[in-house]
């Protein structure tokens, strides 16, 4: 499982960078996402799917001066609740 911290939602969404989503797809792993203390899971086999948008400009990393998209993500309330049994048991 890959692990991601985001720091904010816009709109309902959490961005996460190109290189977490081609990793998670490369080694078929889960990708989750902690923001604000909630989770929120993705599947590997369902990034596709629900991969809602891509920035439409790369963004410059501040520590390795690379290059990165962001892929947005719905933050849905359904799947919250969903995370809760998941984690619990």
């Amino acid at each position: 499982m890959i692990n991601v911290k985001v720091k904010s939602l816009w709109q309902g969404q959490v961005g996460v960078r190109d290189k977490y989503i081609r990793e998670a797809k490369s080694t078929q792993q889960d990708i989750l996402i902690t923001c604000d203390g909630r989770r929120l899971l993705i599947k590997y086999d369902e990034i596709d799917r629900l991969i809602r948008g891509r920035s439409a400009v790369a963004f410059r990393d501040k520590f390795s001066n690379a290059r990165h998209y962001l892929y947005y993500f719905n933050w849905l309330k359904e799947s919250e609740s969903e995370q809760k049994t998941l984690f619990n048991n």
